[in-house]
């Protein structure tokens, strides 16, 4: 009778083992997709962070655009209320115009 304890004592320790690897083994499946998942937020918000940077870039030049253009249009506008009539006429409002006469209706 003790012999047959020890027997069903092995088979549910064995039982046990045998179990408690299966659970160990999905915990680390379970652990190795949350990584790969953490790994890819992790990439996707260093392209975004790229991103932003790229379009915080775009802005500033289009910025400094807009600033040049203003500028050039206050340069205008303070030549033409001082009454100077020889004032240059800027490169990209020739151009301006000459596109505007090409397209007008006739």
């Amino acid at each position: 009778m003790a012999r047959l304890y020890a027997f069903v004592a092995a088979v549910l320790i064995g039982g046990a083992g045998v179990w408690y690897v299966a659970h160990l083994r999905d915990a680390n499946a379970a652990l190795a997709a949350d990584v790969a998942a953490l790994v890819r937020e992790a990439r996707v918000q260093a392209d975004i962070a790229a991103q932003a940077a790229l379009a915080r870039d775009v802005a500033r030049a289009e910025a400094a655009r807009q600033a040049d253009k203003a500028a050039e249009y206050d340069a205008i506008r303070n030549a033409i209320e001082k009454g100077e009539n020889d004032a240059p006429v800027p490169d990209w409002f020739i151009a301006h115009l000459g596109r505007l006469r090409h397209v007008a209706p006739r």
